[in-house]
């Protein structure tokens, strides 16, 4: 079965999902930290959490100019909260976490300025 639901508060027993998947979805919860213990507390012992999901650029040109623009993308687009995924699945208290990065490649696409910022992703599993 298939479930689509907010990021806390999902309604299914304890130890009742074999994978979750996020694609895009942490960084419009308003509660990371909270929203993987939920994940965590529906997976089955040895389910797997797949996700993919931007993260803030180490470039700090763009950083400085998403920031600005990310109070008005949030209340206009998208409600992007960009932060350290990585960091936080890794302490969220998964048995195994597998974290690889990635920046995408905008050449020919018009990725004016600040846009460039959302390029860098991270892409895995965790293991509950």
């Amino acid at each position: 079965a298939v479930v689509s639901t907010q990021s806390t508060g999902i309604s299914v027993p304890d130890n009742s999902v074999s994978a979750v998947v996020c694609f895009h979805s942490l960084c419009s919860s308003s509660n990371v930290n909270l929203a993987l213990l939920e994940i965590l507390r529906v997976l089955k012992p040895g389910g797997k959490m797949y996700f993919i999901e931007h993260v803030k650029t180490k470039d700090i040109f763009s950083s400085m100019w998403l920031t600005q623009l990310n109070f008005a993308i949030q209340m206009t687009v998208w409600d992007c909260h960009y932060g350290d995924f990585g960091s936080q699945i890794k302490r969220a208290g998964f048995s195994e976490t597998h974290i690889s990065e990635r920046t995408l490649n905008f050449k020919g696409i018009r990725m004016m300025g600040p846009m460039q910022g959302l390029a860098p992703h991270i892409y895995g599993y965790a293991v509950k």
